[in-house]
């Protein structure tokens, strides 16, 4: 149930960018740009696999976009050739029933960045799901982006560019931590990475003998995810799930700093501190969420879901399993730092006790004596600042504002929660 509290609170974050925008009818002199990247060209066979996708308006006009790039839900396709097979569009074992979406602009020159995880390859055979890098050889990936009829902004298709990754075997060490994982119990349907209790002893003595291995950090991801299993809400704040929600944060953090793919060690990060939090540790559970969304590697999805993650933080729930309409734990982030994140600039006006805050379309002004925060010339619906020690830290909403501001001009009113649902694969 937590996993998808936490996915539907990041998709009104999403709704609270989509929420005012005004079409005009066709979009004559705009151009939409897709590209995607992945962070390295070489792979180990049934590595993860994280891409960057960045959808850029590269016209001279405003152009109508409907920020949804899972590519279970519908909009963003990726079309994968393995070795020795024919293409095919890769299917993502989470699809989506969208409902009420709205659109947002994008003028000349900006862009939006997500993070698609492709790990995982729904084949379409029950109880089987598989990882997308198996064989040994080339793999070409390219995406298209597609608005059809009946959609809130007008139609319109984008193909990307094409990547080609290089999968090779195992040598050494890797070739040994591998065959611990090819024995593992669900290694024939699930490939080697899933969340099933029944994989932490191959999980285990993997990290024991070959803890320097290619294998390790993802092997440590999905270990993390065992013991993050164990702490449902039901259970919150008891010694158990404090006790493994620690381990999972451990072992989440340990990922992080030993993969070599930046992508994947964002995603790991914040698992780390959401769980960190969990365990009661809120104040560790927040620096880890706040050095993920101020990562230069982060997308702007990766940042709304630290954000989000931050804001189940303030309202108690990672830590009792309930959410609460006030605060119980307060969460300050740095202004300064968090906007710099952003692109924006940041200047402190002494007269006035005012941080100014610039670029990219967003023009804000944080008073630090009446904590009065005025987003494109509306107010802040929850500012939440503190100054301490000269330095000003504000609500997580007050980041969304500012986030969102870069894309129209703001109208914060209410954010509603996203009608999505969602059907995926147990384990993953």
């Amino acid at each position: 149930m937590g996993r998808h509290k936490s996915f539907r609170l990041r998709s009104a974050l999403v709704c609270a960018f989509m929420l005012g925008a005004t079409l005009t009818g066709e979009t004559a002199g705009a151009e939409l740009r897709l590209t995607i990247a992945a962070p390295k060209t070489r792979y180990l066979v049934d590595d993860p696999l994280f891409l960057t996708v960045t959808v850029e308006n590269a016209g001279d006009s405003d152009l109508a976009v409907i920020p949804v790039f899972h590519p279970g839900a519908g909009f963003l396709a990726f079309r994968i050739t393995s070795p020795g097979e024919q293409p095919r569009t890769y299917r993502d074992p989470m699809q989506f029933v969208l409902a009420g979406v709205t659109a947002w602009i994008l003028a000349p020159g900006r862009e939006y960045t997500s993070t698609a995880n492709l790990t995982h390859d729904c084949t379409g055979r029950a109880r089987s799901l598989p990882t997308l890098l198996s064989r040994v050889g080339e793999y070409t990936i390219s995406a298209t982006y597609t608005i059809g009829k009946g959609w809130p902004a007008p139609p319109l298709t984008a193909v990307s560019n094409e990547l080609r990754l290089v999968v090779t075997e195992p040598t050494g060490v890797d070739r040994k931590a591998y065959d611990i994982l090819r024995r593992s119990p669900r290694f024939k349907d699930h490939g080697p990475w899933s969340v099933f209790e029944e994989q932490t002893s191959s999980y285990e003595e993997l990290l024991r003998r070959y803890p320097r291995s290619g294998y390790a950090a993802y092997t440590r991801y999905c270990l993390a995810g065992i013991h993050h299993m164990h702490c449902p809400e039901s259970t919150r704040g008891t010694r158990e799930a404090r006790g493994r929600a620690l381990q999972a944060a451990n072992l989440y953090a340990g990922a992080a700093r030993q993969t070599n793919d930046v992508l994947f060690a964002l995603f790991a990060l914040r698992c780390a501190g959401r769980n960190q939090a969990m365990a009661g540790n809120s104040s560790e559970g927040q620096r880890l969420l706040e050095d993920a969304f101020v990562s230069g590697n982060a997308t702007d999805e990766d940042r709304i879901e630290a954000l989000s993650w931050l804001e189940l933080l303030q309202e108690g729930y990672w830590k009792t399993g309930r959410s609460s309409s006030s605060v119980i734990v307060p969460v300050h982030v740095s202004l300064r730092e968090f906007v710099k994140a952003l692109g924006l600039s940041v200047k402190w006006i002494p007269r006035s006790k005012t941080v100014e805050i610039r670029g990219q379309g967003v023009s804000a002004d944080v008073n630090a004596v009446t904590g009065r925060a005025v987003v494109n010339g509306s107010a802040s619906s929850a500012p939440g600042i503190r100054v301490k020690a000269g330095r000003m830290g504000v609500s997580p909403h007050l980041t969304v504002e500012l986030m969102s501001a870069r894309f129209r001009k703001l109208n914060a009113d209410s954010v509603p929660e996203a009608p999505v649902q969602a059907e995926g694969a147990a384990g993953k």
